[in-house]
């Protein structure tokens, strides 16, 4: 009975998602032949709804599979995190809408430089005296980057925030931005000039072999949109077919990623690579990544058939808001959900640590299944909202890249909460938002 939910929980989101993406471009093009008779138009499929829907699927039905293959849940459990998965995948994309968004696919669209003023480019400039004093501020990364090429920090030396004091807190803050800077300068230039220099493939093939090499999940990911948003903006548009291929891809790498952040130097990932079994590797339900994320959904679903009651009727709404205020201004916050879950569930857990979060963890905490349909509905809006306001059809680099880091957080909003993936996009893009705001006003005063 337990596999038979799994398979229908299967089944309904690729029939889900195949309805939508066929209903989505009936309506695409019939707006088409309406305001576009005359060119040929591609709709855009490097969009949040696909980013978003793809990751949440995978991650809610491997994480169903695995709990199904452990046998410590009911039927009354798993059909709970199975109706409140298809309810809220729905309810988000009720809340979306349609993307109905064209691509003019004319050679017209793909030829000169990106729209920038021709007085005063500001981004430019700013962005390359950023990236030189950004390498001498790193400089020891950097060059550890270059010369040890195949080595890098083990996941572990860094992973655990209990090991961390307010500098050295900061410190990582400020290092966060070293990829943010260093990955934008060969962005930037290969959008607005339609080429791709050496330097520039050098740059990304380094910040790339380190992430691997460190197991740094994040900035992989980071990587593969990067390259996906600028070839399907400038030079040719991406297919359904071709992402779908790359999603698999994507995915298995970041499985093995998993095992080799263990490693933090070639002969030794090939060496375990050689030694271990590879299909037992890539296996999905081996990765903590997936059944980690979901299993604090299932704790707390698990927790309530038991007869104890974790609904807050919203209040996890107020300590995510509450969680937006630095702690050297709040010492006495209140710990996040995320680190209350851990200490809740698993109390011997180093401090810090955690299983990262599932999306629909907060809806239902606070108001149960409705919580999730409430929650995904309304964050679907938000993000259909934030993709039409600032990303649909922008020609401007700087808004595309931070559009790279838009669907960055929406991949991580599946496992972590709306109101945390907010706080970290907006402190994660600030150099970039800082720079964006500086050139539109030199632009402005130019004219």
């Amino acid at each position: 009975m337990n596999s038979v939910i799994g398979y229908l929980y299967f089944f309904s989101c690729i029939t889900t998602l195949v309805l939508y993406y066929s209903r989505s471009k009936k309506k695409f093009v019939k707006i088409v032949k309406t305001y576009y008779p005359s060119v040929t138009i591609h709709k855009n499929n490097i969009t949040p709804v696909y980013v978003f829907c793809t990751t949440f699927s995978l991650y809610s039905v491997v994480g169903l599979f695995d709990k199904i293959s452990m046998n410590n849940y009911s039927t009354y459990e798993l059909l709970v995190f199975a109706l409140g998965c298809i309810l809220g995948l729905g309810f988000f994309l009720i809340g979306y809408g349609y993307d109905v968004s064209p691509i003019n696919s004319s050679e017209s669209y793909f030829k000169g430089p990106a729209h920038l003023s021709k007085k005063i480019k500001f981004g430019e400039l700013f962005l390359f005296l950023l990236f030189i004093i950004i390498c001498f501020v790193f400089r020891n990364r950097l060059i550890k980057m270059i010369v040890n090429f195949g080595e890098s920090d083990l996941y572990a030396s860094y992973a655990i925030r209990a090991e961390r004091t307010r500098i050295t807190g900061v410190r990582s803050a400020l290092a966060s931005y070293f990829t943010l800077v260093f990955l934008s300068l060969p962005f930037y230039r290969s959008y607005k000039e339609k080429k791709i220099h050496a330097l520039d493939i050098f740059i990304y093939v380094i910040v790339f072999v380190y992430a691997f090499l460190a197991g740094d999940r994040t900035n992989l990911v980071l990587a593969a949109l990067l390259l996906a948003v600028l070839v399907n903006s400038r030079f040719f548009h991406l297919k359904v077919n071709f992402i779908i291929f790359a999603a698999i891809l994507g995915t298995l790498v970041l499985v093995l990623v998993g095992h080799l952040r263990k490693y933090n130097n070639f002969e030794s990932m090939w060496r375990m690579i050689n030694n271990e079994n590879l299909e037992e590797l890539l296996s999905l339900t081996s990765s903590g990544e997936f059944k980690n994320t979901t299993g604090t959904m299932f704790s707390y679903i698990h927790a309530y058939s038991n007869g104890k009651s974790f609904y807050n009727f919203g209040y996890i709404y107020l300590l995510d808001i509450i969680m937006y205020i630095p702690t050297f201004i709040f010492p006495s916050r209140p710990l996040p959900p995320q680190e209350q879950y851990m200490h809740e569930f698993f109390p011997s857990a180093a401090s810090g640590t955690g299983h990262g979060w599932f999306i629909l963890t907060d809806g239902y905490i606070a108001f149960g299944v409705i919580g999730i349909v409430i929650e995904m509905y309304s964050y679907g809006k938000l993000l259909k909202y934030t993709y039409r306001k600032y990303f649909e059809n922008n020609k401007n680099p700087l808004t595309n890249y931070l559009y790279v880091y838009f669907l960055l957080y929406v991949f991580y909003s599946i496992r972590s909460s709306v109101m945390l993936s907010i706080k970290n996009y907006i402190i994660a893009v600030l150099p970039v938002l800082v720079i964006l705001t500086l050139e539109k006003y030199f632009n402005e005063k130019s004219i």
